[in-house]
């Protein structure tokens, strides 16, 4: 619904943790409606938050993304048809949900440790929902972004975490020629 209306009454839509799946049939929705405005804007954009965790070094990174795994859409909102895309059917399922708030736990105490659900399976999480690893990483998430403009992105907004300043130095250094 909220794609929807703002549709008819926005110049941009701005999308939140959307995974390249997502992008097209949600900006073809956008677009159906548009073709209903009589004031459309010629210039219509449509961007994605994401979290960015990469780091030099793989752990630091995992650490993060694990201790804010919860603030991930899919996660805090329980989306079960968005999570089944990276998890091993029902059981890994019960899995999350039954363990719901040690996902907030590993948040608000900055462990990073998602008491009860096992290492491969928030591995998986964070792989489909975040960018997250070390510099061997970023082949694949430079992929991930192609894949995001493909779909029909027109902006990216990345959500820094800890140590912003080493982020926008990565960034700037392996992210941006990249895409120019």
């Amino acid at each position: 619904m909220m794609l929807r209306m703002g549709a008819h009454h926005a110049d941009a839509i701005q999308f939140s943790d959307f995974t390249t799946d997502m992008v097209p049939d949600a900006i073809k929705l956008v677009n159906d409606e548009l073709a209903k405005r009589d004031d459309a804007p010629d210039e219509f954009r449509f961007g994605n938050f994401w979290a960015w965790h990469i780091k030099k070094d793989r752990e630091p990174s995992m650490y993060e993304a694990r201790r804010e795994l919860i603030w991930r859409g899919a996660v805090i909102g329980k989306e079960e048809h968005i999570l089944r895309k990276f998890i091993n059917g029902d059981d890994e399922l019960d899995i999350i949900m039954d363990n719901w708030d040690n996902f907030r736990k590993a948040c608000w105490t900055r462990s990073g440790d998602i008491e009860g659900v096992p290492e491969d399976l928030v591995n998986r999480l964070i792989a489909g929902l975040s960018s997250a690893g070390g510099l061997g990483a970023l082949d694949a998430e430079l992929e991930r972004f192609r894949a995001f403009r493909d779909g029909g992105l027109t902006e990216l907004a990345l959500r820094l975490h800890d140590d912003p300043m080493e982020a926008l130095e990565l960034i700037g250094e392996h992210v941006l020629p990249a895409v120019q």
